[in-house]
C-alpha cells in the first residue's frame, strides 16, 4: 500500500475515466461497505493485506477463474494498477485469472507515475524484485488485426476502490 497524501476527488476521478477508458469496471465503495460484503469464498485466490484477508491456492498453468489483489499504487494519468508481485502466487493470480479483481485504496492513487518514484525505488531494491503494472484486460492481435482478449492475461479485469481507507 502507498502511504501518500490523501487524495483528492479530482485525481480519483481522473484514475477511473482513464481505467474505464481500457474496458475496465470500476467500483467506489467505502471501507465499511467493502468489509460487509466482502465474500472469500467468490474467489480462488485472495490477498488484500490491508484487511487481512488471504485466502491461497495452487495456481498452474491452467490458472484459475477469478482472484481478487490489493494494489501497492494506482496512477491516475493512465488508469494503471502496480502491484509489486514477488510473491509467486501473487504474480501467476494476476496473469492467469480469467477476472481479475483488484482493490485500490483511494489513499494509494497518484496523479502522475513521476509522483511514485519513492516507492517504485524501495519495491525494485528488493533481491528479485517483480513489479507488475495493469492497465487493463489482456489484448493482442493477429497480423490481420483480429482482437483476442485474454490470452497474455486477465480477460476481464475489475478495480474496486476503497474511498475511505
Amino acid at each position: 500500500m502507498y502511504n501518500g497524501a490523501k487524495m483528492d476527488k479530482d485525481t480519483i476521478e481522473q484514475f477511473v475515466t482513464n481505467s474505464k477508458r481500457v474496458g475496465n469496471a470500476n467500483t467506489l465503495i467505502s471501507k465499511n461497505e467493502f468489509l460487509a460484503s466482502f465474500r472469500q469464498d467468490d474467489y480462488e485466490y485472495v490477498y488484500i493485506p490491508a484487511f487481512n484477508y488471504y485466502k491461497k491456492i495452487l495456481i498452474d498453468k491452467n490458472g484459475i477463474k477469478k482472484a481478487i489483489v490489493e494494489s501497492n499504487l494506482a496512477i491516475a494519468e493512465t488508469g494503471t494498477v502496480v502491484i509489486d508481485n514477488n510473491d509467486e502466487t501473487l504474480r501467476r493470480s494476476t496473469s492467469l485469472a480469467e477476472e481479475l479483481n483488484i482493490v485500490v485504496l483511494s489513499s494509494s492513487i497518484v496523479s502522475f507515475l513521476e509522483n511514485s518514484n519513492e516507492l517504485l525505488n524501495n519495491l525494485t531494491k528488493k533481491d528479485h524484485a517483480y513489479i507488475t503494472f495493469i492497465t487493463g484486460a489482456s489484448r493482442t492481435a493477429d497480423i490481420e488485426l483480429v482482437l483476442a482478449m485474454g490470452v497474455h492475461g486477465p480477460l476481464r479485469v475489475n478495480i474496486i476502490i476503497i474511498t475511505d481507507a
